[in-house]
Formats: structure tokens, C-alpha cells, sequence
């Protein structure tokens, strides 16, 4: 887990009261004992002023010209919440230069399965070995079943969530062999370059295959 002294974090917070916001106080002492590091920009859809009632296009530009330590293309980004809303804030980002690869969206909206299953290139079975601070582990995948399926038919509980690529809870490091995954919404470029793979959507192909949990 990456942890620094110097990074400074801007929440912008949407909801629709403050009754209804989760942790409000909590972060408001946050914001208050953290105040050179940590700022939460509240945005209330009942509220009276309504140019900062909700996130749009048009205000997100104005929040990152404001808080934007430096250039704001050297700063990270980090959505989650309805699909519309992360599309709006990646589009807008996107608009103004921001790079792909920092912007970060946790989606965890499991209605939106991919229509069509894709098959992998390689549908062979294969040995996957899983290693963890405690334990290895060792089970075959094969398609139809993703690494994740094989895993739980073997009793081995793996971290996930949406089960389709979109969330990325179920992310891995691969250190040896190649995964081939049917969707992915949330591994960088640099990412998959470093190993990273989805077990919900992944299937070993060309041999057997390494990871780390």
C-alpha cells in the first residue's frame, strides 16, 4: 500500500442532505486535525445554492483548478459511484488532458453483465498456482470456469465482488505465465504491464500460470 507524508487528498463528497451522509462528522474532525493534508468539499443536492448542488462537467473543472497540487496532470484521481456519474467525471478529466492512467473508477453496478461471453484464445487446462503470505495453493482452470470459478470449486475463497471486470476487487498479481481476461474497466495499461490481473474475467492461456494474492 502506497503511503506518503506530503500527499495531499481532496474528497469531493455528493449526497443528497447531510443527514444521509455517511461519516460526516467523522470527516469534518478529519479535515480539522488534518487541515494542511486533508479537504472535504461537501456537494448537498438539496441544497439552495444549486451551481454547487451536484458534480457536473462544468463544476469538476473549477474543483480541480482550485485543489490541483501543481499541475493537475500530475496529480491522481479516484471515482466511484452510479455508472452516469464516473462516465461524466472520467469524460470531463478527460476533456482537460487528464491521462488514463491517473484516473482510477471503482464500479461496483453487477446489473451490467457483458452481453456476449467471450472465449479465450487458448482454452486448454491449466495449472494455477496461488501463493499467499500463509499458504500455496494449486487447482487446474479451464474455460468455461475463470480462475475465480476454478478457485472457489477447489474450496479456495478469493477476494471478489462484481464478477465482471468492472470493479477490480479481485485484482491479482500474475509473476509467471499469461492471463487472458473477456472484459476489464479498471486495470491500467501499466498495470496489466506489471502483472495485474482480474480472477473474475481471466483464464491462463499457453501454459501454466503464477499468482500472488
Amino acid at each position: 500500500m502506497y503511503t506518503s507524508v506530503h500527499t495531499h487528498i481532496v474528497l469531493v463528497y455528493s449526497n443528497r442532505n447531510r443527514n444521509e451522509t455517511v461519516f460526516y462528522n467523522e470527516l469534518i474532525e478529519l479535515a480539522e486535525k488534518f487541515k494542511n493534508r486533508f479537504i472535504v468539499e461537501f456537494l448537498i443536492s438539496s441544497d439552495f445554492d444549486l451551481s454547487k448542488a451536484r458534480l457536473n462537467k462544468e463544476l469538476l473543472p473549477e474543483l480541480v483548478k482550485q485543489y490541483a497540487v501543481g499541475n493537475a496532470a500530475d496529480n491522481l484521481f479516484y471515482t466511484c459511484g452510479p455508472y452516469s456519474y464516473m462516465r461524466m467525471v472520467v469524460l470531463a478529466l478527460e476533456e482537460m488532458g487528464i491521462a488514463a492512467d491517473s484516473i482510477r473508477k471503482e464500479n461496483f453496478n453487477t446489473e451490467l453483465k457483458p452481453i456476449i461471453k467471450a472465449i479465450p484464445p487458448d482454452i486448454a487446462s491449466h495449472k494455477v498456482v496461488l501463493r499467499s503470505q500463509e499458504k500455496e495453493y494449486k487447482f487446474i482452470s479451464q474455460y468455461p470456469d475463470t480462475i475465480l470459478q476454478a478457485a472457489r470449486k477447489n474450496g479456495i475463497n478469493l477476494p471478489y465482488s462484481c464478477e465482471t471486470g468492472r470493479c477490480g476487487s479481485c485484482a491479482v498479481r500474475c509473476t509467471n505465465g499469461k492471463v487472458w481476461m473477456s472484459n476489464n474497466e479498471v486495470l491500467t495499461d501499466a498495470d496489466i504491464a506489471n502483472g495485474n490481473i482480474l480472477t473474475c474475467v481471466g483464464y491462463p492461456i499457453q501454459g501454466d500460470i503464477i499468482i500472488l494474492l
